[in-house]
């Protein structure tokens, strides 16, 4: 697993390339993308490319994926490669800690899972691979020990299936979905472009509602709303941020910009081996809001003003995993600025930035300094000149719903 560095769209006589000339190299052999605005001291390359060569890495790894006869994978995502010899086998040149592969499933028969027996569908994963333990941290020398190892993970994991339609919305992770979602659409930007990839996202979240609008007819709560469309999922608080997941990724760089900028390029590198957490930081950025530098007040604020000033807090953190920012609103009781590094929300931050392959930029800004606008920029529910807000989609996402309807 080698590293280099490289200027990105370097030109010369008859020769332009940028990152998306060369990230498939990362996605095809389990490296990383690793991006700097410039060497600056606050720049956190060499400390990256260090825990990252230093860590635990596993490499030549095989994973062969077993299945009961009813499904099989339909589709595999990530820094792997199908065997092109046998089936359910999958390549991983290099893997760290935080590497994920996503598989989707389909049914082997029309007639789906076999209701008439009592056994359960189970899906087992055997990870074959060898260990490089990670090294001393810096000023400790190295164990003696410290040699490459033949390991091999065998998991087994009971597939329930699902009762009733409303069993299926109750156990259904919207993360999960949303990671599925955005390695489907990443072919269709390279394939048929933005503007192609976006309609299906529209398309496959009205299919969604209107599904779940029939499926949700004899209930109460449709009753009591005169029928109409349950944006929200209210029936289903697993489901409840959903909308807002897809919002996030309409807004996303990967659905706003050219592909072939480097942009999108990094951005596709940098979620295409993440796991749903991550993925969801990056297109729906984690709001905090703090009463003081030690009291934590909630999490998952939503990302418009309104809901800013609604928490009657004026300190937030917002983890946008490329961002951590504490942010200071204008209030009649200031809270004590710059935060102290013992503060809870200052070493919160801390843990955050380091909490991940690339550690994140942080700042601390209030509502009158320049790095005010970075914090602002993550609000992306708000009306802006680059797009509607958060509103105005759920409009349009109701408008489209009834036309397909009627």
């Amino acid at each position: 697993n080698s590293s280099f560095l490289t200027p990105v769209h370097s030109r010369t006589k008859g020769c332009n390339f940028g990152l998306a000339s060369f990230e498939c190299l990362a996605s095809s052999t389990g490296g990383r993308v690793f991006r700097a605005d410039a060497f600056a001291p606050s720049c956190s390359l060499p400390q990256d490319l260090y825990y990252r060569l230093s860590g635990p890495l596993a490499y030549r790894g095989l994973v062969r994926i077993r299945y009961s006869k009813e499904f099989e994978a339909a589709h595999s995502y990530g820094p792997c490669s199908a065997d092109r010899n046998a089936d359910s086998l999958y390549h991983l040149a290099v893997c760290d800690p935080r590497s994920t592969l996503t598989f989707d499933f389909k049914f082997t028969t029309p007639a789906g899972f076999d209701r008439g027996v009592m056994r359960v569908p189970v899906v087992q994963v055997a990870y074959a691979y060898n260990y490089l333990p990670p090294r001393s941290p810096p000023g400790e020398e190295d164990s003696a020990d410290r040699v490459l190892e033949r390991r091999l993970r065998i998991q087994t994991v009971r597939a329930e299936v699902a009762k009733s339609i409303a069993d299926i919305y109750a156990h259904t992770d919207q993360d999960m979905v949303i990671q599925v979602l955005l390695h489907k659409l990443y072919g269709n930007v390279l394939s048929n472009g933005v503007t192609e990839a976006r309609l299906l996202l529209q398309d496959w979240l009205t299919i969604l509602l209107l599904e779940y609008m029939e499926n949700s007819k004899s209930t109460k709560e449709h009753t009591q709303s005169g029928g109409e469309f349950d944006l929200g999922f209210s029936r289903f608080q697993n489901l409840h941020f959903l909308p807002r997941l897809v919002f996030g990724l309409f807004k996303s760089p990967l659905f706003c910009v050219d592909p072939s900028s480097d942009v999108w390029a990094y951005t596709r590198a940098r979620l295409g081996a993440s796991n749903c957490f991550d993925i969801h930081k990056a297109i729906y950025p984690v709001l905090h809001s703090y009463r003081a530098l030690n009291t934590h007040a909630a999490s998952h604020v939503p990302l418009s003003r309104a809901d800013m000033n609604a928490s009657s807090c004026s300190l937030f953190l917002i983890d946008s995993l490329f961002h951590v920012i504490i942010h200071y609103e204008q209030s009649s009781n200031p809270i004590p600025f710059p935060p102290s590094k013992d503060s809870d929300i200052k070493r919160r931050q801390e843990e955050l930035r380091r909490d991940r392959v690339e550690a994140a930029k942080s700042l601390v800004s209030t509502s009158e300094s320049e790095e005010a606008a970075s914090f602002y920029r993550l609000l992306i529910e708000e009306e802006t000149e680059r797009g509607g807000g958060y509103a105005r989609f759920l409009e349009a996402c109701a408008k489209e719903a009834r036309e397909s309807k009627s």
